[in-house]
Order: C-alpha cells, then structure tokens, then sequence
C-alpha cells in the first residue's frame, strides 16, 4: 500500500473513532517519514483525544518545529494546552495561529473564548471582533459564540 494510501486509511480510522486502529498506522507512516507534519499533527491529536497529554503536546511542538509555526499546528496545540491549564501556553499559541492566518475567525474565536473565560474582557473583546470582522461576518456559526456575558456587544455593528 502506498504512504498516501495508508495515510487516508489512518485518518478513515480516526474520524471513525477507531484510535487503536489509527495509532499503528500513523507509527508505520513515521517510521519511514519521522517529518509527516500532518502525521505528527494527526498522531498528536489522536493521543489528546486518548488522554496521553504530555506525548500529544511534544508530537506537536515536533510537528511545529518541522515546518514552523502553521496556524493550523499553533491551533491545535493550543486547544490541547487549554486542556491541560496552560491557559498562558493556550493563548500564546492561539495568538501565534492568528498572527500566522488574521483572517481564520475560528482561531479568533477560539482566543475569544479562552480570554473571556480569564476574565481578560478587553482582549477577548477585541478578538471577538476579529472573529466577526471583515470575511468572517457572513457566517453565522460566529455570532453564536459570543458570550452572554458580553451583553453590550448583543446589536452591535457585526449583526
């Protein structure tokens, strides 16, 4: 089977739910390829989702440090680091992603969710924006990500 064809196997097994499927197939894939970004990305989050932390955050700070700070990776390892507590290691991260990719208003409101959640209401207000800016405005998953709390920016330009 060929590298491309074993690597769309591993994710078929991964979207399904089948993590103990998917783990040997993505090894296989790195054994003889140790600088698959996606296969480390993918390997990194599989072991999150498994409850390995520390090895999901070290396979994508590997991934990261192969082909430098994609917003895709930075997002990634920031969900993961959010779930461990490291909301300072979270934010740097999804601040990275965005700086990598401003226009992404999922990474932005991802950082809007996490500064809110740290009660840091002028940063996460203005991430917030950044969500709803621009490209971002016409999709409508956006506007249901703002926290009620926020009331004051309920009716306000980006509606």
């Amino acid at each position: 089977m060929l590298a491309e064809d074993l690597f769309a196997h591993a994710k078929a097994l991964h979207k399904a739910g089948q993590f103990r499927e998917a783990e040997p197939v993505y090894i296989r894939l790195l054994e003889h390829d140790a600088g698959n970004v996606e296969c480390l990305n993918l390997l990194g989050l599989l072991h999150a989702d498994t409850g390995r932390i520390d090895t999901s955050i070290q396979l994508l700070r590997v991934a990261i440090g192969i082909a430098g700070p994609e917003a895709w990776l930075c997002r990634n390892l920031g969900i993961v680091l959010e779930r461990t507590g490291d909301f300072a290691g979270a934010v740097a991260c999804f601040r990275q992603a965005v700086e990598c990719a401003p226009k992404e208003h999922e990474i932005w409101g991802a950082l809007g969710r996490l500064l809110t959640r740290l009660d840091r209401t002028e940063e996460s207000m203005s991430a917030w924006l950044q969500a709803l800016a621009g490209e971002c405005s016409p999709r409508p998953r956006c506007h249901g990500r703002i926290p009620a709390r926020i009331g004051e920016c309920d009716g306000g330009p980006w509606r």
